[in-house]
Protein backbone atom coordinates (compact mmCIF):
# COMPACT_ATOMS: atom_id res chain seq x y z
CA UNK A 1 0.00 0.00 0.00
CA UNK A 2 1.28 3.67 -0.84
CA UNK A 3 2.11 5.50 2.14
CA UNK A 4 1.15 9.07 2.05
CA UNK A 5 4.39 10.65 3.76
CA UNK A 6 6.11 13.38 2.28
CA UNK A 7 9.58 12.81 0.41
CA UNK A 8 12.82 13.54 2.52
CA UNK A 9 13.18 16.98 0.45
CA UNK A 10 9.65 17.92 1.44
CA UNK A 11 10.31 17.15 5.69
CA UNK A 12 13.57 19.65 5.41
CA UNK A 13 10.96 22.65 4.50
CA UNK A 14 8.91 22.27 7.23
CA UNK A 15 7.56 20.74 10.64
CA UNK A 16 4.03 19.56 9.90
CA UNK A 17 3.01 18.17 6.48
CA UNK A 18 -0.51 18.49 5.02
CA UNK A 19 -1.58 16.28 1.77
CA UNK A 20 -4.91 17.00 0.68
CA UNK A 21 -6.28 13.91 -1.77
CA UNK A 22 -6.56 15.37 -5.48
CA UNK A 23 -10.46 14.10 -5.80
CA UNK A 24 -11.41 16.88 -3.07
CA UNK A 25 -11.79 19.62 -5.25
CA UNK A 26 -14.13 21.70 -3.66
CA UNK A 27 -11.46 21.25 -0.36
CA UNK A 28 -8.68 22.39 -2.50
CA UNK A 29 -10.57 25.23 -4.21
CA UNK A 30 -11.51 26.79 -1.04
CA UNK A 31 -8.01 26.38 0.49
CA UNK A 32 -5.97 28.36 -2.26
CA UNK A 33 -8.78 31.04 -2.99
CA UNK A 34 -8.97 33.77 -0.86
CA UNK A 35 -11.57 35.08 -2.72
CA UNK A 36 -13.93 32.09 -2.48
CA UNK A 37 -17.07 33.12 -0.66
CA UNK A 38 -16.55 30.61 1.91
CA UNK A 39 -13.16 31.61 3.20
CA UNK A 40 -13.63 33.77 6.35
CA UNK A 41 -11.95 37.52 6.02
CA UNK A 42 -9.97 38.40 8.43
CA UNK A 43 -7.26 40.87 9.96
CA UNK A 44 -3.63 40.22 8.91
CA UNK A 45 -3.16 39.59 12.50
CA UNK A 46 -5.24 36.53 12.60
CA UNK A 47 -2.42 34.25 11.21
CA UNK A 48 -4.62 31.19 11.73
CA UNK A 49 -6.96 32.30 8.77
CA UNK A 50 -3.79 31.90 6.44
CA UNK A 51 -3.93 28.63 5.61
CA UNK A 52 -0.23 26.75 5.65
CA UNK A 53 0.98 25.19 2.26
CA UNK A 54 -0.74 22.22 1.24
CA UNK A 55 0.55 19.48 -1.15
CA UNK A 56 -2.45 17.18 -3.33
CA UNK A 57 -1.72 14.14 -4.71
CA UNK A 58 -3.67 10.70 -5.11
CA UNK A 59 -3.77 9.00 -1.93
CA UNK A 60 -4.36 5.45 -1.55
CA UNK A 61 -5.86 5.86 1.85
CA UNK A 62 -7.95 8.82 3.75
CA UNK A 63 -8.64 12.44 2.07
CA UNK A 64 -6.58 14.15 4.45
CA UNK A 65 -2.91 13.47 5.91
CA UNK A 66 -1.32 15.66 8.38
CA UNK A 67 2.47 14.40 9.30
CA UNK A 68 4.38 16.32 12.15
CA UNK A 69 7.65 15.37 11.33
CA UNK A 70 9.28 16.31 14.92
CA UNK A 71 7.17 13.49 17.04
CA UNK A 72 6.67 11.06 13.71
CA UNK A 73 3.07 11.35 14.49
CA UNK A 74 0.50 11.06 11.60
CA UNK A 75 -2.79 11.90 10.97
CA UNK A 76 -5.70 10.73 8.33
CA UNK A 77 -8.38 12.62 7.80
CA UNK A 78 -11.71 10.37 5.83
CA UNK A 79 -13.95 13.54 5.14
CA UNK A 80 -17.38 12.73 5.05
CA UNK A 81 -20.47 15.06 4.15
CA UNK A 82 -23.63 13.32 6.45
CA UNK A 83 -25.29 12.66 2.97
CA UNK A 84 -21.57 10.51 1.97
CA UNK A 85 -21.86 9.03 5.21
CA UNK A 86 -25.20 7.27 4.86
CA UNK A 87 -24.41 6.52 1.04
CA UNK A 88 -21.60 4.41 2.24
CA UNK A 89 -23.72 2.69 5.37
CA UNK A 90 -26.00 1.73 2.96
CA UNK A 91 -23.77 0.43 -0.11
CA UNK A 92 -20.98 -1.12 2.63
CA UNK A 93 -18.21 1.19 1.35
CA UNK A 94 -17.99 2.17 5.05
CA UNK A 95 -16.83 -1.12 5.88
CA UNK A 96 -14.15 -1.50 3.58
CA UNK A 97 -13.05 1.87 4.29
CA UNK A 98 -12.51 1.95 8.03
CA UNK A 99 -10.94 -2.01 7.26
CA UNK A 100 -8.49 -0.20 5.47
CA UNK A 101 -7.83 2.58 7.90
CA UNK A 102 -8.25 0.44 10.98
CA UNK A 103 -5.02 -1.52 9.53
CA UNK A 104 -3.32 0.96 8.44
CA UNK A 105 -3.47 2.85 12.24
CA UNK A 106 -2.92 -1.03 14.06
CA UNK A 107 0.51 -0.94 11.71
CA UNK A 108 1.71 1.85 14.59
CA UNK A 109 -0.73 2.20 16.81
CA UNK A 110 0.85 4.58 19.39
CA UNK A 111 2.05 7.35 16.32
CA UNK A 112 -1.37 6.60 13.60
CA UNK A 113 -4.24 8.33 14.04
CA UNK A 114 -7.22 8.27 12.19
CA UNK A 115 -10.04 11.27 12.46
CA UNK A 116 -13.36 10.58 10.50
CA UNK A 117 -14.55 14.44 9.56
CA UNK A 118 -18.15 14.76 9.86
CA UNK A 119 -19.97 17.58 7.52
CA UNK A 120 -23.22 17.41 8.98
CA UNK A 121 -26.42 18.97 8.82
CA UNK A 122 -29.74 18.76 10.88
CA UNK A 123 -32.06 17.74 8.04
CA UNK A 124 -31.31 14.01 8.49
CA UNK A 125 -32.60 14.53 12.31
CA UNK A 126 -35.89 14.09 10.92
CA UNK A 127 -35.70 10.65 10.18
CA UNK A 128 -35.44 9.49 13.45
CA UNK A 129 -34.42 6.37 12.55
CA UNK A 130 -31.56 6.87 10.14
CA UNK A 131 -30.46 9.57 12.90
CA UNK A 132 -30.05 6.35 15.43
CA UNK A 133 -28.28 4.34 12.29
CA UNK A 134 -25.98 7.24 11.87
CA UNK A 135 -25.09 7.86 15.43
CA UNK A 136 -24.64 4.02 16.08
CA UNK A 137 -22.16 4.02 13.47
CA UNK A 138 -20.36 6.58 14.85
CA UNK A 139 -20.15 5.57 18.25
CA UNK A 140 -18.70 2.66 17.09
CA UNK A 141 -15.98 3.82 14.85
CA UNK A 142 -14.97 5.25 18.52
CA UNK A 143 -15.42 2.63 20.94
CA UNK A 144 -14.77 -0.47 18.80
CA UNK A 145 -11.93 1.24 16.48
CA UNK A 146 -10.68 3.66 18.42
CA UNK A 147 -10.84 6.62 16.09
CA UNK A 148 -11.50 10.16 16.83
CA UNK A 149 -14.78 11.28 15.25
CA UNK A 150 -15.16 15.25 14.82
CA UNK A 151 -17.89 16.89 13.49
CA UNK A 152 -18.01 20.49 11.71
CA UNK A 153 -21.08 22.07 10.07
CA UNK A 154 -19.96 23.16 6.33
CA UNK A 155 -16.58 23.06 4.51
CA UNK A 156 -15.04 26.52 5.76
CA UNK A 157 -14.99 24.68 9.34
CA UNK A 158 -13.81 21.46 7.55
CA UNK A 159 -10.25 23.73 6.04
CA UNK A 160 -10.29 25.53 9.97
CA UNK A 161 -10.55 22.63 11.40
CA UNK A 162 -7.20 20.98 9.47
CA UNK A 163 -5.69 24.61 9.89
CA UNK A 164 -6.22 24.16 13.87
CA UNK A 165 -4.93 20.72 13.81
CA UNK A 166 -1.51 21.24 11.34
CA UNK A 167 -0.43 23.52 14.28
CA UNK A 168 -1.07 21.38 17.27
CA UNK A 169 2.45 20.03 17.58
CA UNK A 170 2.27 18.97 20.96
CA UNK A 171 -0.83 17.06 21.35
CA UNK A 172 0.98 13.97 22.69
CA UNK A 173 3.35 15.94 24.50
CA UNK A 174 2.60 15.36 28.74
CA UNK A 175 1.75 18.55 30.52
CA UNK A 176 4.63 19.17 33.10
CA UNK A 177 1.46 18.50 36.19
CA UNK A 178 1.04 15.12 34.56
CA UNK A 179 4.45 14.95 34.37
CA UNK A 180 4.97 15.27 37.72
CA UNK A 181 2.58 12.58 38.14
CA UNK A 182 3.73 10.48 36.91
CA UNK A 183 7.70 10.74 38.45
CA UNK A 184 5.99 11.04 41.42
CA UNK A 185 4.44 7.45 41.12
CA UNK A 186 7.55 6.64 39.15
CA UNK A 187 9.66 6.95 42.19
CA UNK A 188 7.32 6.51 45.22
CA UNK A 189 5.75 3.21 44.10
CA UNK A 190 7.50 1.77 41.87
CA UNK A 191 11.00 2.62 42.49
CA UNK A 192 14.67 -0.34 41.25
CA UNK A 193 13.36 -3.67 42.36
CA UNK A 194 15.99 -3.56 45.25
CA UNK A 195 14.43 -0.74 46.73
CA UNK A 196 10.84 -2.29 46.70
CA UNK A 197 12.41 -5.41 48.47
CA UNK A 198 12.01 -3.70 52.10
CA UNK A 199 9.91 -4.00 55.17
CA UNK A 200 8.55 -0.20 54.65
CA UNK A 201 7.62 -0.42 51.13
CA UNK A 202 5.71 -3.25 51.75
CA UNK A 203 3.83 -1.41 54.32
CA UNK A 204 3.53 1.47 51.84
CA UNK A 205 2.01 -1.00 48.88
CA UNK A 206 -0.48 -2.58 51.85
CA UNK A 207 -2.18 0.67 52.60
CA UNK A 208 -2.40 1.52 49.30
CA UNK A 209 -4.24 -1.61 48.16
CA UNK A 210 -6.56 -0.54 50.63
CA UNK A 211 -9.99 2.06 48.94
CA UNK A 212 -8.99 5.80 49.62
CA UNK A 213 -5.69 5.28 50.54
CA UNK A 214 -3.09 6.88 48.40
CA UNK A 215 0.64 6.65 48.47
CA UNK A 216 0.90 9.97 50.36
CA UNK A 217 -1.93 8.87 53.11
CA UNK A 218 -0.45 5.72 53.28
CA UNK A 219 3.15 7.54 54.21
CA UNK A 220 1.20 9.67 56.60
CA UNK A 221 -0.50 7.17 58.82
CA UNK A 222 1.69 4.49 59.40
CA UNK A 223 2.31 5.59 62.96
CA UNK A 224 6.25 5.49 62.83
CA UNK A 225 5.98 1.61 62.33
CA UNK A 226 8.82 0.31 59.61
CA UNK A 227 7.33 -2.83 59.17
CA UNK A 228 3.47 -4.60 58.43
CA UNK A 229 4.25 -6.50 61.60
CA UNK A 230 5.25 -3.51 63.66
CA UNK A 231 1.92 -1.28 62.33
CA UNK A 232 -0.62 -4.57 63.14
CA UNK A 233 0.88 -4.85 66.56
CA UNK A 234 0.75 -1.01 67.27
CA UNK A 235 -2.96 -0.90 65.55
CA UNK A 236 -4.04 -3.96 68.29
CA UNK A 237 -3.47 -1.33 71.45
CA UNK A 238 -3.78 2.03 69.43
CA UNK A 239 -7.63 3.77 69.59
CA UNK A 240 -9.19 4.14 66.65
CA UNK A 241 -9.96 7.67 66.98
CA UNK A 242 -5.96 7.97 66.73
CA UNK A 243 -5.89 6.93 63.02
CA UNK A 244 -8.74 8.78 62.39
CA UNK A 245 -7.92 12.17 63.76
CA UNK A 246 -4.88 12.24 61.52
CA UNK A 247 -4.42 15.56 59.40
CA UNK A 248 -3.58 14.54 55.68
CA UNK A 249 -3.01 18.30 54.34
CA UNK A 250 -6.60 20.08 55.13
CA UNK A 251 -8.26 16.68 55.89
CA UNK A 252 -8.75 14.32 58.47
CA UNK A 253 -8.29 10.60 57.61
CA UNK A 254 -11.71 10.08 58.83
CA UNK A 255 -13.46 6.67 60.98
CA UNK A 256 -14.59 4.85 57.80
CA UNK A 257 -11.31 5.20 56.23
CA UNK A 258 -9.39 4.11 59.96
CA UNK A 259 -12.10 1.11 60.41
CA UNK A 260 -11.80 -0.42 57.06
CA UNK A 261 -7.88 -0.66 58.08
CA UNK A 262 -8.56 -1.98 61.11
CA UNK A 263 -10.64 -4.62 59.49
CA UNK A 264 -8.79 -5.65 56.55
CA UNK A 265 -5.98 -6.18 58.64
CA UNK A 266 -7.64 -8.20 60.94
CA UNK A 267 -7.75 -6.66 64.17
CA UNK A 268 -11.44 -7.63 65.51
CA UNK A 269 -10.54 -6.50 68.97
CA UNK A 270 -11.20 -3.01 68.26
CA UNK A 271 -9.46 -0.94 70.84
CA UNK A 272 -11.92 1.54 71.91
CA UNK A 273 -10.75 5.70 72.50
Amino acid sequence: MKEPYPSSEQKKKKMTTIIIDSRETRLISLWKDDNHPLVKKSSSTDSIDHPPEIQTQLLDIGDISIVYEESQHHILIERKTIQDLWQSIVDHRLQEQRARLSEWSSACPTHRHVIYLIEYDHSYEKDKEKQNTIEGVLHRLTFLYQFMVHKVHHLSETKQYIQWLSTQTSLWKTTDIQKDKMESWTHSVLPKKKEVQTPNHLLHVLLMSIQGISYRIAKEITLDSLSVQQYITKLQTTPMSVLSDIKISTQKLGLSRAKRIYQLLGIENLPQT
